[in-house]
């Protein structure tokens, strides 16, 4: 019986060391941190190389056209502007204020709300006081 309690005992504290491995994050290690392997920015580093046109000679056109719809188009009637882009190789903001102008453009006034609350789901329900 006590072989049993020995052997009991000895497996316990073998499985025990196995839990404390490297394996596992620490206990003060930020939530999630074994999530990230380390690429976090890439994506946004690869657009920001692109812009500059990294790698490239400054001048270089890019060979993939740029196709866009052009403003004045109607749903029925599609018109399509197409261009090349050559490199400057300088980041200069446009693209952001392109995009936050657009951003700008595409926002609705808040809106408002008449009413509601508990009165608009009693009387939906049919059920009043």
């Amino acid at each position: 019986m006590t072989m049993n309690i020995k052997t009991l005992l000895v497996g316990a504290a073998a499985l025990a060391l196995t839990a404390c491995g490297e394996a596992t994050p620490s206990w003060n290690a930020e939530a999630g941190a074994f999530i990230d392997e380390g690429g976090f920015g890439n994506p946004t580093m690869h657009n920001m190389m692109a812009q500059k046109c990294a790698g490239q000679a400054k001048g270089y056109i890019v060979p993939d056209p740029v196709v866009a719809l052009h403003p004045s188009s109607t749903a029925a009637n599609p018109v399509y502007a197409r261009g090349s882009i050559r490199c400057s190789g300088q980041l200069n903001g446009k693209y952001a204020q392109v995009i936050w102008q657009e951003y700008i453009r595409s926002a609705v006034p808040p809106s408002t709300l008449d009413g509601g609350g508990l009165q608009a789901i009693e009387s939906a329900a049919g059920g009043g006081a």
